[in-house]
Protein backbone atom coordinates (compact mmCIF):
# COMPACT_ATOMS: atom_id res chain seq x y z
CA UNK A 1 0.00 0.00 0.00
CA UNK A 2 1.40 3.30 -1.01
CA UNK A 3 1.76 6.23 1.69
CA UNK A 4 -0.85 8.58 0.67
CA UNK A 5 -3.36 5.83 0.84
CA UNK A 6 -2.04 4.42 4.19
CA UNK A 7 -2.41 8.02 5.32
CA UNK A 8 -5.37 8.12 4.51
CA UNK A 9 -6.95 5.27 6.05
CA UNK A 10 -5.07 6.07 9.00
CA UNK A 11 -6.73 9.69 9.26
CA UNK A 12 -10.37 8.08 8.69
CA UNK A 13 -9.51 5.56 11.15
CA UNK A 14 -8.82 8.30 13.58
CA UNK A 15 -11.80 10.55 12.80
CA UNK A 16 -13.90 7.27 13.51
CA UNK A 17 -12.30 7.39 16.85
CA UNK A 18 -13.31 11.06 17.47
CA UNK A 19 -16.38 10.72 16.75
CA UNK A 20 -17.20 7.57 18.68
CA UNK A 21 -15.80 9.58 21.49
CA UNK A 22 -18.28 12.82 20.94
CA UNK A 23 -21.10 9.86 20.35
CA UNK A 24 -20.22 9.18 23.98
CA UNK A 25 -20.05 12.40 25.69
CA UNK A 26 -16.82 13.42 24.92
CA UNK A 27 -15.24 16.72 23.93
CA UNK A 28 -12.80 15.10 21.47
CA UNK A 29 -10.20 16.08 19.07
CA UNK A 30 -7.34 14.61 16.37
CA UNK A 31 -4.11 15.92 16.52
CA UNK A 32 -2.79 14.92 12.83
CA UNK A 33 0.41 15.33 11.92
CA UNK A 34 1.83 15.78 15.30
CA UNK A 35 4.34 13.02 15.61
CA UNK A 36 3.10 12.65 19.70
CA UNK A 37 1.95 9.86 20.94
CA UNK A 38 -1.46 11.07 21.33
CA UNK A 39 -3.57 10.90 18.15
CA UNK A 40 -7.32 12.13 19.86
CA UNK A 41 -7.52 13.29 23.25
CA UNK A 42 -10.87 12.74 24.86
CA UNK A 43 -12.30 14.73 27.25
CA UNK A 44 -15.17 14.52 29.79
CA UNK A 45 -16.25 15.32 33.34
CA UNK A 46 -14.82 11.85 34.58
CA UNK A 47 -11.66 12.09 32.85
CA UNK A 48 -9.44 13.01 29.93
CA UNK A 49 -8.45 9.69 27.32
CA UNK A 50 -5.07 9.81 25.72
CA UNK A 51 -5.51 7.68 22.37
CA UNK A 52 -3.52 6.06 20.14
CA UNK A 53 -4.87 4.97 16.99
CA UNK A 54 -2.90 1.73 14.86
CA UNK A 55 -5.71 -0.31 12.69
CA UNK A 56 -3.24 -3.15 12.84
CA UNK A 57 -3.50 -3.02 16.78
CA UNK A 58 0.54 -3.12 17.02
CA UNK A 59 1.84 -0.44 18.83
CA UNK A 60 6.21 -0.29 19.51
CA UNK A 61 7.27 -0.96 23.05
CA UNK A 62 8.64 2.36 22.88
CA UNK A 63 5.87 4.57 21.54
CA UNK A 64 4.06 2.27 24.04
CA UNK A 65 5.75 3.30 27.13
CA UNK A 66 5.99 6.88 25.61
CA UNK A 67 1.92 6.93 25.55
CA UNK A 68 1.55 5.16 29.64
CA UNK A 69 4.08 8.10 30.58
CA UNK A 70 2.53 11.01 29.44
CA UNK A 71 -0.65 9.47 30.07
CA UNK A 72 0.88 9.02 33.83
CA UNK A 73 1.80 12.50 33.85
CA UNK A 74 -1.54 14.18 33.59
CA UNK A 75 -3.60 11.72 35.22
CA UNK A 76 -5.33 10.55 31.63
CA UNK A 77 -5.94 7.08 30.62
CA UNK A 78 -3.55 5.66 28.28
CA UNK A 79 -5.75 3.60 25.46
CA UNK A 80 -4.93 2.24 21.88
CA UNK A 81 -7.67 2.01 19.48
CA UNK A 82 -7.78 -0.68 16.54
CA UNK A 83 -9.74 -2.41 14.24
CA UNK A 84 -11.07 -5.80 15.77
CA UNK A 85 -10.72 -9.32 14.23
CA UNK A 86 -14.15 -9.05 12.72
CA UNK A 87 -12.58 -5.69 10.91
CA UNK A 88 -15.99 -3.98 11.88
CA UNK A 89 -16.01 -1.37 14.35
CA UNK A 90 -13.31 -0.28 16.93
CA UNK A 91 -11.81 -1.49 19.95
CA UNK A 92 -10.25 0.17 22.91
CA UNK A 93 -7.75 -1.05 24.82
CA UNK A 94 -6.49 0.44 28.28
CA UNK A 95 -2.66 0.23 28.27
CA UNK A 96 -2.28 -1.34 31.95
CA UNK A 97 1.41 -1.03 31.85
CA UNK A 98 5.00 -0.60 30.13
CA UNK A 99 5.33 -2.77 27.64
CA UNK A 100 8.97 -4.76 27.35
CA UNK A 101 11.00 -4.47 24.61
CA UNK A 102 11.05 -7.12 21.81
CA UNK A 103 7.98 -8.68 23.77
CA UNK A 104 4.71 -9.61 22.30
CA UNK A 105 3.62 -8.98 25.79
CA UNK A 106 0.45 -6.42 25.85
CA UNK A 107 -0.27 -5.08 29.42
CA UNK A 108 -3.75 -3.73 28.69
CA UNK A 109 -7.25 -4.68 29.13
CA UNK A 110 -10.58 -4.09 27.11
CA UNK A 111 -11.59 -0.60 27.53
CA UNK A 112 -15.45 0.03 27.11
CA UNK A 113 -16.81 3.75 27.11
CA UNK A 114 -20.19 2.27 28.19
CA UNK A 115 -18.52 1.29 31.50
CA UNK A 116 -16.58 4.82 32.11
CA UNK A 117 -20.27 6.27 31.78
CA UNK A 118 -21.42 3.49 34.50
CA UNK A 119 -18.86 4.60 36.94
CA UNK A 120 -20.25 8.61 37.14
CA UNK A 121 -24.36 7.14 37.09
Amino acid sequence: MNGARQYRRGAAFELRVRDKLKDHGYFAARTPGSKTPVDVTGVRADGVLFIQCKRNGKLAARDWNELVRLAASVNATPILASIPESGRGIALYRLTGEKPARSRTQPREPFTLAAEEARTA
